[in-house]
């Protein structure tokens, strides 16, 4: 896992969050890459990561604590699903110490309505 790409970890996740099927040690794996790059994700990658787990009922929150700092970072190029998929995931679980992440995508999804 060390030498896959952010976009593979990210479509792996992806896509066993679609076809709901658990894989362990595989998705551990991922998780445990994407604590210690997750920082340098662009912002469709960190709202896909977050979906993936909550998807799948993974609360991990080393991997939620890690993803929610980053995500304020680019909360400017956040879309309205990439919006949607973060605070939902963040929510499924009831995410504690995330109020500074939410107040951020709230902001951002109050902008994106303005310009509809």
């Amino acid at each position: 896992m060390s030498q896959w790409h952010t976009q593979e970890l990210v479509n792996t996740a992806w896509a066993f969050a679609k076809l709901v099927f658990i894989n362990e040690p595989l998705l551990e794996s991922i998780s445990s890459q994407a604590i210690r790059t997750c920082s340098d994700y662009v912002s469709r990658d960190l709202s896909n990561t977050a979906w993936s787990f909550s998807r799948l009922c993974l609360a991990n929150p080393p991997l939620f604590n890690a993803i929610a700092a980053p995500a304020i970072r680019p909360i400017r190029e956040f879309g309205p699903q990439d919006c949607a998929n973060t605070a939902w995931s963040f929510a499924k679980f009831g995410r504690p110490n995330v109020d500074t992440l939410l107040d951020a995508i709230s902001a951002r999804s109050l902008k994106l309505l303005a310009s509809i």
